[in-house]
């Protein structure tokens, strides 16, 4: 893959905006609007956001805009809504209490905006439960003891849609009163620290269910929160060269990965004159690290030969700098052709960090690639160039904020794969205007506790990395989405109790649905759908004989203890297969004889080797080829 504009546009990061500290302009018209969320009053925030907005940060004072008191942040996240404006909904707020407001925005480096207008809202009365009985307690800090004043304690129904909130005082000390029913603690902070269920429980469903009966007035249902500390920072390093070991220049880019498989583009490093790059991340986390070269001589990867992002290798950051995470870029063929456009919301404004991914209907099996993947800019461009010529189906997937979406050329939106339209690209075909139209995701309810999780796996029991899967009410609206990952597991969270259906979906696939999916707070719903192989598998030349020799790369990799090594031959011709260890010697032998022309599948099982690196080579008459593996137990 070559996509000069995004090179450009990374080049222009590196050297540019780590040295500008341009900040985005402020949010207007911020409106508050108190309301009633079930039996507790929410207020609701809306306003107009601001085009250079990686993400807003709501603050908020307890008391009136004259009164004395900071502004303490309460939220901060990437929140949209299906029209120009963006929304907001604080639903731990106090009746008779009067709140401010005011709203940032932040930048995709980190620079905050100004504040917008401020605004005042004083909540109303809510009506007393009907024959109510009260809970009462004390929250404290874990590591200290110390009372937590301001934290917001909330009596969520097991059964029903309601909840209660309360707020504790200078001692620590909260009592919150709710109808007869059976309800979970919930204790939040504003801020410092990690919020739980009763008793000290993160899940909805794993909290301790509360029997509260008429006037029962039930004591010492007391927390202890435990204060975020931040995490340790250690180095993910290594060198980006060519097949002959000559440096090479390049961005290296990483992504931190979701437990929901949402791509979250974090930092990026350029290597040095001897093609060496350091990049320093979180302790604790699971990383995804892509080589853009500088020049258009090479092909960009991900770690380890993958071609794409939910087959990529997770690299582990835990209490330990992580070194050796090397590249050995390949040149590619150049042909002066290409794809150009522009990812953007319903509103026609530009969406920054889209993944846009080119699918070859047809893929020579012979090529390292049969895709194609880049980012959309700052101005919500993309571009790919010099591609191989056939026909393609593109995708856009555009991080948190936004439903993914095939391309159309009416300019609609869908998640199916087979409804798309096909591009052809000759050597000398370029394509511009090609654009897409995300629609936002829609706004969950803040205190939804669901989860709905599983596997997508073909007939086989394969795990299917990169498929989509989505989740829509009865009425096929989607509430969200997942992409699964290495494994093929996908997770959605923060769904409001209710039946759902889930939908999966991949390129060269047939798409899944299980319906009637009840989600509920009591425990984490597992859903496993199985994806059936489309008829264009069968047109990607799987049966027809190869006319050259290859060898691809095994998967999984890294593997323990097995693992599959795949290879084609032209012709009849005698082959050897071998394994080999770092230091040239010989430890397994799979293949060695004559093999008609065809494409093969071998099965390497090293349980009787130690951890390490090791490298398989394909031999015959005429063809050698060597590819580097990693077996990690």
């Amino acid at each position: 893959m070559k996509v000069k504009g995004f090179i450009l546009f990374l080049i222009l990061a590196i050297f540019g905006v780590q040295n500008a500290i341009a900040q985005p302009s402020a949010p207007t018209d911020l409106t508050a609007t108190v309301g009633q969320i079930d039996m507790y009053p929410g207020v609701t925030l809306q306003w107009k956001g601001s085009e250079d907005a990686f993400k807003y940060n709501i603050y908020r004072k307890d008391a009136a805009l004259a009164d004395p008191g900071d502004f303490v942040l309460i939220h901060s996240a990437r929140l949209g809504s299906p029209d120009e404006y963006h929304r907001y909904i604080d639903g731990m707020v106090e009746q008779n209490h009067t709140y401010s407001y005011y709203v940032t925005a932040e930048d995709f480096n980190g620079n905050e905006s100004g504040p917008s207008n401020k605004v005042e809202v004083t909540v109303g009365d809510v009506p007393n439960p009907d024959n109510g009985g009260s809970i009462s307690g004390t929250v404290t800090d874990e590591s200290t003891g110390s009372p937590l004043e301001g934290v917001y304690v909330s009596l969520i129904s097991v059964t029903d849609f309601v909840a209660y909130v309360a707020q504790t005082d200078a001692n620590g000390n909260y009592t919150v009163v709710g109808s007869p029913g059976e309800y979970k603690l919930y204790f939040r902070a504003t801020q410092d620290y990690w919020p739980e269920f009763y008793d000290n429980a993160r899940h909805f469903w794993d909290g301790t269910n509360i029997l509260l009966n008429e006037d029962d007035e039930l004591t010492g249902f007391d927390a202890a929160l435990t204060p975020m500390s931040m995490p340790d920072i250690y180095s993910i390093s290594g060198t980006v060269t060519d097949e002959n070991g000559n440096p090479v220049e390049a961005v290296v880019h990483v992504f931190k990965v979701a437990p929901n498989m949402h791509y979250i583009h974090q930092l990026k490093g350029l290597t040095d004159a001897d093609g060496n790059y350091s990049i320093n991340v979180r302790d604790g986390g699971e990383y995804v690290l892509l080589c853009v070269p500088v020049s258009d001589n090479y092909m960009p990867e991900y770690y380890n030969d993958r071609q794409t992002f939910a087959e990529a290798d997770r690299i582990s950051v835990n209490g330990a700098d992580v070194t050796g995470i090397d590249f050995v870029l390949s040149e590619i063929p150049v042909y002066q052709n290409g794809i150009s456009g522009m990812v953007m919301d319903s509103d026609n404004n530009p969406i920054e960090g889209a993944l846009v991914v080119a699918f070859m209907k047809h893929p020579d099996v012979l090529f390292p690639v049969d895709r194609y993947e880049t980012v959309s800019d700052e101005n919500g461009n993309y571009s790919f160039e010099s591609m191989i010529p056939g026909e393609y189906i593109l995708l856009a997937i555009p991080g948190n904020s936004y439903l993914p979406t095939f391309y159309k050329t009416d300019g609609t939106e869908t998640m199916f794969w087979k409804n798309s339209d096909v591009l052809n690209i000759g050597e000398t075909t370029m394509l511009s205007d090609i654009n897409f139209y995300c629609e936002p995701i829609p706004e969950l309810p803040a205190d939804g506790f669901a989860l709905i999780t599983g596997f997508v796996t073909d007939p086989d029991n394969n795990p299917v990395p990169g498929a989509t899967v989505y989740v829509t009410d009865q009425n096929n609206n989607i509430l969200s989405y997942s992409v699964t990952d290495a494994q093929g597991k996908f997770e959605m969270e923060n769904l409001p109790s209710g039946n759902y259906n889930v939908v999966a979906d991949n390129f060269g696939y047939n798409s899944a649905e299980q319906s009637n999916v009840t989600a509920d707070y009591n425990s984490a719903q597992q859903v496993n759908l199985t994806l059936q192989p489309s008829s264009i598998t069968a047109i990607g030349n799987e049966n027809e004989v190869p006319t050259e020799f290859s060898l691809k790369q095994n998967y999984p990799n890294p593997f323990n203890p097995s693992t599959t090594i795949k290879y084609t031959l032209a012709k009849s011709t005698n082959v050897t297969l071998k394994i080999y260890n770092v230091l040239g010697k010989e430890v397994a032998t799979l293949v060695n004889g004559k093999q008609t022309a065809g494409r093969y599948s071998v099965n390497f099982d090293a349980s009787n080797l130690t951890s390490g690196i090791y490298f398989y080579e394909l031999k015959t008459n005429e063809f050698t080829q060597t590819r580097k593996m990693i077996l990690m137990k």
